[in-house]
C-alpha cells in the first residue's frame, strides 16, 4: 500500500490533504512532491506502518549488525529515522511530521508491543500531543482534557502596533474593517 507520489500517476485509495484557510477548511493547493522524498512524497497507510513496526520489533529481516547500527542513539536522542526516549520505565521510539495538509506521528514501545500510528489528512491537529496523550493513557498517566482558551479582547490601538511588513511581498499584517 506504500508508494512514492511523484504527482504523475493516479494512486488508488489516496486521500486528499486539507488545510485551514482562515475559518474554512480547503483542499491543500497542489504541490509537486517529486523532489520531496521523506517530506511528503512517500505515502502509506496504517497497515504498512504496522508491518514496519513489526520489522523493527522482531528484528528478523536484517542482520543483527544492521539493527544494532539502526538503533544506536546519538547525543540528540536520534537514531536512524527515529527519536529515542526512555519514558514510563521503557524505551520509546518515535517520529512524526507534517507537510501541506498531512500530519503524522508514530510511537513504538517494542518491549511492551505497543504501536501508536496517527495519520491525518488535515494539518489542523497536534499529532504529537495526541500521540503523547494516548501513550500516557496506556501507561496509566493522568491526562488533562483539552481546554479551549478564552478569547482575550484587544483594542484597535494595540492591534495597530503589529501592523507592518515583516517579509516583503510575503508577510504583511494590516488592520482592516475592525
Amino acid at each position: 500500500n506504500s508508494d512514492v507520489d511523484d504527482g504523475c500517476k493516479p494512486i488508488d485509495n489516496r486521500s486528499c490533504n486539507y488545510v485551514k484557510d482562515f475559518d474554512a477548511t480547503i483542499i491543500s493547493p497542489y504541490f509537486n512532491e517529486k523532489f520531496s522524498i521523506g517530506a511528503g512524497a512517500i505515502i502509506t497507510n496504517c497497515e504498512d506502518l504496522y508491518k514496519w513496526y513489526t520489522c523493527l520489533r522482531d528484528q528478523k529481516l536484517l542482520s543483527e549488525k544492521v539493527y544494532a547500527r539502526f538503533f544506536s542513539v546519538n547525543q540528540s536522542n536520534y537514531c536512524y529515522g527515529l527519536e529515542h526516549h526512555h519514558i514510563y520505565g521503557t524505551d520509546k521510539y518515535s517520529h512524526g511530521g507534517d507537510h501541506l495538509g498531512i500530519s503524522t506521528y508514530m510511537q513504538s514501545f517494542f518491549e511492551e508491543d505497543i504501536c501508536i500510528v496517527i495519520l491525518s489528512n488535515n494539518e489542523a491537529i497536534n499529532q504529537y500531543r495526541l500521540g503523547n496523550g494516548i501513550s500516557d493513557i496506556l501507561h496509566q498517566v493522568e491526562v488533562a482534557a483539552p481546554t479551549k482558551h478564552k478569547e482575550l479582547p484587544i483594542d484597535e490601538s494595540q492591534l495597530q502596533k503589529y501592523c507592518g511588513t515583516y517579509l516583503k511581498d510575503k508577510i504583511v499584517i494590516e488592520f482592516l474593517n475592525g
